[in-house]
């Protein structure tokens, strides 16, 4: 049995399976863009350890030339648009992800996140312990903290943007925040704010709790605003390894894969 792949009309692949098949038997429902956990788990190995699903807009959808027509059931997806763009929207009637159920920070921590914000004020990352250590990263009125405590006292950087609205200028805005030992670092759009250093030998920011992204549960010491983070977020990476905010768990209102770009 023989395939092709044409793309924009022209054939760009083919292939011959082994053995003597000369037909693939298989039965409904058909997924579209992604597989539900079960169906993933059984064919990974088909997959080729693919685990994400597709980002992006499909249409005319058809097999044998026949349309598939609506689907029956649809999970995290909605109509295409060409005002979109890839990233997760926070709306300013409140929610927030839930990353992680049991976050570390310890010693050191590396954190590089975009964010195109439409508010002021508002949670960007949270972490805090029952012991009281936390970090947090977020808008405080047109400014960009970079709170920590590592059990002792909060040691901080904070950037302050040219002028008070700059970072609500509908453009994306690259944050770097590095936790050192007891030093903590801000880099905003290249630009490098004075750095926090807290007390020697007080190190490690004690945490193995959820990790909170646009907002969090309930505020907690560290957090300086009771605002809703309102805009989007994208491209988070931890220590360099990219984040893939739709496995997080969603609460209120939250687009994990799409966010306006008007």
């Amino acid at each position: 049995m023989r395939g092709h792949l044409y793309v924009d009309g022209v054939k760009v692949a083919e292939g011959e399976s082994p053995g003597t098949a000369k037909s693939i038997n298989v039965l409904e429902p058909y997924y579209v863009g992604g597989l539900t956990e079960e169906k993933r788990g059984k064919a990974m190995t088909n997959l080729n350890d693919m685990t994400d699903s597709f980002k992006g807009c499909l249409r005319n959808m058809a097999l044998n030339g026949q349309d598939f027509g609506l689907p029956s059931n649809n999970f995290f997806t909605q109509p295409c648009s060409a005002n979109a763009e890839l990233g997760s929207f926070f709306y300013s009637d409140g929610g927030y992800i839930k990353l992680k159920d049991n976050f570390v920070v310890g010693l050191d921590l590396e954190i590089s996140v975009e964010i195109k914000p439409r508010t002021m004020s508002g949670v960007i990352l949270s972490v805090v312990s029952d012991r009281g250590d936390y970090l947090v990263l977020q808008l405080e009125n047109g400014k960009i903290s970079f709170r920590v405590d590592n059990g002792q006292e909060e040691i901080h950087s904070v950037y302050t943007p040219p002028g008070k609205n700059d970072l609500c200028n509908g453009l994306w805005h690259t944050i770097t925040a590095i936790k050192a030992k007891n030093v903590v670092t801000l880099t905003v759009d290249d630009v490098y704010t004075y750095p926090g250093i807290g007390k020697p030998g007080v190190s490690s920011t004690d945490t193995n709790d959820p990790l909170y992204i646009g907002g969090v549960p309930a505020t907690h010491t560290g957090i300086k605003t009771t605002e809703q983070y309102v805009g989007c977020i994208r491209n988070l990476q931890l220590d360099q390894v990219l984040q893939n905010l739709e496995t997080g768990d969603t609460y209120g209102h939250v687009n994990k894969n799409a966010c306006p770009s008007a």
